[in-house]
């Protein structure tokens, strides 16, 4: 329907038009090791309702979503991160709280929910920032001096990014033409493809190639100029921030927050915010304090209705989680980010595969919503014809002549 969310629309196959292209959103980086990918990363999930990140191993995943998150804070967008399993959650949570300002830890509101145990953790360390940032003074004035100069250089950003885009695009068609023409000549030629092969070699690659001479080379340093290297400043700007979104709890519509947090005995508190967390209206009050959310897949299923509350949902490891626990968040987003690698193991199903192949053939499940055979990343792939996939290319882990094989047997780059 008309109504359903964008990502929903996605993985129904129903997103048949390329999605019109949103404002222009300033880059926040909190972790400073990127490369222009991973800019594109950030800027396609902050631009496009659906946004695929394929990230081989050792290429910034993670610094990819870190980052994504810090941005998403700075333009004041709700955001709800979840993966199949406890490590790339906690991974993610525990670099945010490690961020400092002048050797304070920034107080920076996100939640991690999840099982009981969490629940109570979660409880505690509402109530530890909360009275760490009684004693901070926020004075708006002093939050964001150059907000209309960040936009600016947005704007020229996004426009470099674009351009970027458009020649990876352009490289990846030599390289197909390129590798047709190799064939073609291994296998022998006829007289009838003779005008084909010349179409191919004298126009259509002669094209791309000058394409890509006259878009020229776009360079990290072209792209960094563009943001803000003052980390100092951004620091600061991340330490009041937040203490203002911490101290919204002193506010009247929280009252019964302040209730559960201080006044009840641990069971009964534990089970108040349970509860509080299953109704929706909750969720909305709770983001203006913690609008970054973070939580494993199934653990999502406690945060009010199956209805979209969150402007966008980041989920990791997307290769690796199955397509029924990913729903439970993905549902709850205007807009999706996948991160994942669908060339990577696929998950773990136990279900019986002939007992899969009754199933499928009982409800008609087509190929690709195969449950045993696909990932949420590849149904996705599969069935979303228009939204734009960024492959991380700049590998950081291990010797370049691995690495170099894995990329041209697995990755073809």
């Amino acid at each position: 329907e008309d109504t359903a969310a964008v990502p929903l629309k996605a993985f129904f196959g129903d997103l048949l038009n390329r999605p019109v292209r949103r404002k222009n959103y300033p880059i926040m980086l909190v972790s400073p090791q990127i490369n222009l990918d991973q800019l594109l990363a950030i800027h396609n999930a902050m631009k496009y309702p659906v946004a695929y990140i394929q990230g081989p191993p050792g290429t910034g995943k993670t610094n990819t979503i870190i980052n994504t998150i810090a941005t998403a804070f700075f333009n004041e967008r709700t955001v709800l991160f979840a993966s199949y399993n406890n490590h790339p959650v906690n991974t993610v949570f525990e670099k945010l709280l490690s961020m400092e300002y002048r050797g304070r830890r920034i107080p920076f509101p996100v939640l991690r929910l999840g099982n009981v145990d969490k629940i109570r953790e979660a409880i505690l360390y509402i109530r530890e920032l909360y009275l760490k940032t009684q004693s901070v003074n926020v004075y708006e004035s002093t939050l964001d001096k150059d907000r209309e100069g960040r936009i600016e250089r947005a704007k020229r950003l996004s426009a470099l990014l674009k351009k970027y885009e458009d020649v990876l695009e352009l490289k990846e068609r030599g390289e197909t033409l390129e590798r047709l023409l190799e064939y073609q000549g291994r296998m022998g030629i006829s007289m009838e493809m003779l005008p084909f092969q010349a179409d191919l070699q004298g126009r259509q690659l002669e094209q791309v190639r000058r394409r890509i001479d006259q878009a020229g080379e776009i360079t990290d340093k072209e792209a960094f100029s563009l943001l803000d290297n003052d980390m100092e400043e951004l620091r600061k700007y991340f330490f009041y921030t937040s203490a203002r979104y911490i101290k919204r709890l002193e506010k009247d519509e929280f009252k019964d927050l302040r209730q559960i947090i201080f006044e009840k005995e641990e069971k009964e508190q534990t089970d108040a915010f349970v509860k509080y967390l299953s109704e929706t209206p909750n969720i909305k009050k709770l983001q203006k304090v913690f609008p970054i959310i973070i939580t494993t897949c199934i653990s999502a299923h406690r945060l009010g209705d199956p209805t979209p509350m969150f402007d966008m949902v980041i989920m990791d490891e997307a290769s690796q989680c199955n397509t029924a626990v990913s729903l439970v968040p993905i549902i709850r987003g205007e807009n999706l980010m996948l991160v994942g690698d669908p060339q990577q193991l696929n998950p773990v199903i136990l279900l019986d595969e002939l007992a899969d192949l009754k199933l499928r053939r009982k409800y008609h499940v087509t190929e690709e919503y195969d449950y045993c055979r696909n990932s949420i990343y590849k149904v996705f792939l599969a069935c979303d014809a228009v939204s734009d996939e960024v492959l991380l290319r700049s590998h950081y882990r291990c010797n370049p002549k691995i690495i170099d094989f894995n990329n041209r047997k697995y990755y073809i780059y």
